[in-house]
């Protein structure tokens, strides 16, 4: 099983940026150890790592809730972890020995890249009273100008650790934007990463 040398530096001040992409299905990118097979998932710790406690606390609570209608027993990072200020890697591992768990989840930020697109607008018809005027429907046509629009790549880490062990089980990427609801984009995020877990027979 690869080791990670520190959980620590999973818990970085970032995601407080947008957890996005609507509720559509999202692209994600994922590895599994090798080494790993027909491993139970068990109970789980979820931790969201950012600076922004109100966000943490809703991505938690959601992916607590989802897994819990998938039958796993979950706990989420806020109701155990003080994130006051970022925790060493012993005060992270002390905790998740206390709690029993066998899995913990971790959900940071990894990168996040300001874009701008154009927006096309509507086209009009600058004329036509009844059925007859559609002939000259492709004569006389009414364009209002696009714009530009700013937005942001959000690039988002979910990395699954046995808790015994403290080794990397499984990562994925997703790249999202951030022009939707945080709700809906987390709400996208979480059932991604869960599609994926069961699709590698994680979960």
């Amino acid at each position: 099983m690869k080791k990670i040398t520190s959980l620590a530096r999973t818990a970085l001040p970032l995601l407080t940026v947008s957890l996005l992409a609507s509720c559509m299905s999202i692209p994600i990118e994922s590895w599994t150890d090798p080494a790993v097979q027909d491993r139970d998932m068990g109970s789980v710790l979820i931790m969201g790592i950012g600076d922004s406690a109100s966000t943490q606390r809703q991505y938690e609570a959601l992916f607590v809730e989802t897994l819990a209608a998938e039958g796993i027993t979950a706990t989420p990072g806020y109701a155990v972890v003080n994130n006051d200020k970022p925790l060493k890697k012993s005060q992270i591992v002390a905790k998740v020995k206390e709690l029993g768990v066998d899995s913990v989840i971790v959900t940071r930020v990894i990168d996040a890249k300001d874009r701008v697109r154009y927006v096309n607008t509507m086209v009009y018809p600058t004329h036509y009273g009844s059925y007859s005027g559609f002939h000259d429907w492709g004569m006389g046509m009414y364009t209002t100008p696009g714009y530009m629009e700013n937005y942001t790549i959000i690039y988002l880490e979910t990395n699954l650790f046995d808790a015994k062990s403290e080794g990397l089980v499984w990562s994925a990427q997703n790249r999202v934007t951030d022009d939707r609801s945080d709700t809906r984009n987390m709400k996208a995020v979480v059932k991604s990463v869960i599609k994926d877990l069961k699709k590698n027979g994680l979960l």
